[in-house]
């Protein structure tokens, strides 16, 4: 049985020593390991971390630029209410621009169709202008936009003071005859008549400054809990560099401890 005994061990003996040699060259492979990880650890929370600072600072610019959206539109609130209760205002072609390409809603339509259904000269105004930009300097016959002059006339919105259809006629390109082009400048001047003529109401301006400043408020809301997130991150982060700290401090001493053995 002793003889059994000795003929396992010397093999395992054999075998540890192999181990004891290469975790002597190669270090100690659990705290050295443990050092990897924790150093992979901290990049991927500074990833993290600058992850969510890079959202905070989308959302901040998105909450500033929609409220200074939203006080733009609050002025022609107020110049309307000094108007009338029965006045209307035009939004700020910038507002719905703004609005438009980053595809915010008001009461679940999207802007153009909210201005179509509240403001109806915007689709004839809209459409008068996508045929100014379709033209050149010399400008287009008024048969395909006519629908636009109809509308003008029933509204009584005139242009320098004359009936849109009677303003066209005596343009000097026209000169009273049918057929003529009406120039790229004076197609803008009846579309400038247009856009003077339509607008929203209080209560639906009031409408587009509340949607604006949803849009605000709920991206400052996401910075302050980004805020509040990012303070976690940090603290971990700190930890994490605590406890590589103290594991570098272990392997030193280690070391150490190894090297006054040798001699």
């Amino acid at each position: 049985m002793l003889q059994v005994d000795q003929k396992v061990n010397a093999p395992l003996s054999k075998n540890n020593d192999k181990v004891e040699l290469g975790n002597a060259i190669k270090g100690d492979s659990v705290l050295s390991g443990g050092v990897a990880v924790l150093y992979l650890f901290m990049n991927l929370l500074s990833e993290l971390a600058e992850a969510k600072y890079s959202q905070m600072q989308a959302k901040a610019d998105v909450s500033r630029n929609a409220q200074d959206m939203a006080n733009r539109v609050d002025e022609v609130i107020a110049q309307v209410a000094k108007e009338g209760d029965k006045s209307t205002g035009k939004l700020p072609p910038e507002v719905v621009k703004y609005m438009k390409d980053n595809g915010f809603s008001v009461d679940g339509m999207s802007i153009s169709d909210y201005l179509k259904e509240n403001d109806p000269s915007s689709k004839y105004l809209e459409k008068l202008q996508a045929k100014i930009n379709a033209s050149g300097p010399e400008g287009m016959q008024s048969y395909s936009w006519q629908d636009v002059v109809t509308y003008m006339d029933q509204h009584g919105i005139k242009v320098d003071g004359k009936r849109a259809c009677d303003y066209i006629w005596s343009l000097p390109e026209v000169g009273y005859m049918s057929g003529q082009q009406v120039s790229k400048e004076h197609m803008q001047h009846i579309a400038n008549a247009l856009q003077a003529a339509g607008g929203l109401d209080q209560g639906k301006l009031k409408a587009v400054k509340a949607a604006l400043e949803t849009v605000s408020n709920r991206a400052s809301d996401f910075v302050s809990q980004s805020q509040l997130q990012l303070q976690k991150i940090m603290q971990t982060y700190n930890v994490t560099v605590s406890l590589l700290n103290s594991m570098q401090t272990m392997l030193a001493e280690m070391n150490k401890s190894i090297a006054q053995n040798i001699r």
